[in-house]
Parts: structure tokens; sequence; C-alpha cells
């Protein structure tokens, strides 16, 4: 099994036993886009043009709040250190439309997550260097919103899968003090792995999404290490397993 150590790292709401809830809440609506090149504590509207972005890790995601009324566009930026595949998202809380852009170096737009929700994702195989990304209040009421991004970068496959219904299992310890996302990304067409999320014998949770990135977010209700499998529901091929966490 590969271990993943803690890193620091839509709308289906099920609450699983003992208060967890598992929150899964994109549909599955956001540009694909295969991306080929591209080159401090936050105050509120300090980030509010490209000159000023954030600085976000990888796969340490980080809360934000925009406001359609004084503060309607949060940007960020983040260094890839080298090709492979990464997946930006962002995890809203108070249910108003928000969009997602995602810029290479240059300022060439290379995806965008527009639909009508609060959550959103682009992802792609992309080369090194900064890239930007643009959270916009997209509702046109008064009020904030408050969400979650995170840009998750993984340089080579996690596995494969030999064929229809094989499995693979990995470990991944996680801390009741944090949240985390579990993304499952694959890059081939006719291939459909399903994601699942399981402690001991017992599945905590599942996505079995049809397109190319499946993802879980759990809050786990106690300290351990827990079990990421990977299941191919149709065909053959590699696969991305991405994990991003912060504190509740």
């Amino acid at each position: 099994m590969e271990i993943f150590g803690e890193v620091e790292g839509s709308n289906y709401r099920a609450v699983i036993g003992g208060g967890v809830m598992l929150k899964l809440k994109w549909v599955w609506v956001a540009v694909l886009v295969v991306l080929l090149g591209g080159a401090g504590a936050l105050a509120s509207g300090s980030n509010d043009y490209r000159s000023g972005a954030t600085i976000l890790s990888l796969n340490r995601p980080k809360g934000g709040t925009i406001s359609y009324s004084s503060d309607t566009v949060d940007w960020y930026k983040v260094y890839v250190p080298e090709s492979g595949v990464f997946v930006v998202f962002m995890d809203g809380y108070q249910e108003k439309d928000i969009d997602l852009y995602l810029y290479n170096a240059a300022g060439d737009l290379l995806a965008q997550d527009i639909s009508v929700s609060e959550d959103g994702v682009v992802y792609g195989r992309v080369a090194g260097g900064w890239y930007y990304i643009k959270i916009k209040a997209a509702f046109s009421s008064y009020g904030s919103i408050d969400y979650d991004i995170g840009a998750l970068f993984v340089d080579h496959s996690t596995g494969y899968l030999r064929s229809t219904e094989s499995v693979n299992f990995h470990s991944l310890y996680m801390s009741a003090s944090r949240v985390y996302w579990i993304f499952l990304v694959d890059t081939a067409g006719f291939f459909d792995p399903d994601l699942f999320l399981a402690y001991g014998d017992e599945v905590l949770a599942s996505s079995r999404s049809t397109g190319n990135i499946d993802v879980i977010k759990w809050y786990p209700s106690f300290s351990g290490t827990y079990i990421v499998a990977a299941g191919s529901a149709q065909g053959s091929g590699h696969y991305y397993i991405l994990v991003g966490s912060k504190t509740r």
C-alpha cells in the first residue's frame, strides 16, 4: 500500500453516523481543459487585482470571503514545480453562485467553472510555472460568501487499474481536527474509475462520477489511518489521487 502522509492540505449532503458529514457537492459540468503550458495574511480587498494575488501553497487549501456589494473578486497565485496533474477547486458555504477561473503566467484563460453553484473545479495536465486563480461573486444579492480554495498537484500516477472491477487500496492518515478533500482523476478515454473511502471493513463514502474526476469531502470523527480505494467501473488505465486538507 502507498502511504499518504497528512498533507495540508454538490449538492448532495448525507450525514454519516456520529455526525460526520460527507459533502459531495460538485455537479461535474466544469470545463476540462488539457493545459499544455504557461509559465501573507489576507485582508478584505487586498487581493482584488491580479497584481496583489495571494500566494496559495500546493495541497494546502485556505479560506476566503467575497461579497457582491464590496469585494467581488479574489485573486490567488500558485507555483507548480514541474509537469503533472493539477486540480483547482473552490468550496462555498452560503449557497450563493461564485465562479472559478484559471490563468497561466501570461494571463491567458486556461479553464473556468461558471456553473450556477457555490462550488467549482477545473483540472488537467500542466507544465511547471506560476498559475493564477480568480474567484468571482456571480450572485447579485447583498451579503457575503465564505469559501475554501485549494490547488492540488501530483507529478506521477498513483496507480494503474488493469481491468473492469479491479481495485487498488491506499492508506491515508486523517486527523479529527481537519477537513479533507480527496480527488480521483483519470485522463484516459473509455476508463471510469470510482473513488471510495473506508475505515477497516466499513465503506464510509463513495464517488461514482462517470466523468474524469471524482471527489469525497470528509470530516473525520476520529484520527487514524483510513483506506482510499480506486476501483474500475469500466476499462483500464492510470489514475491520480490528490489530497488536500485544512484545519476546521
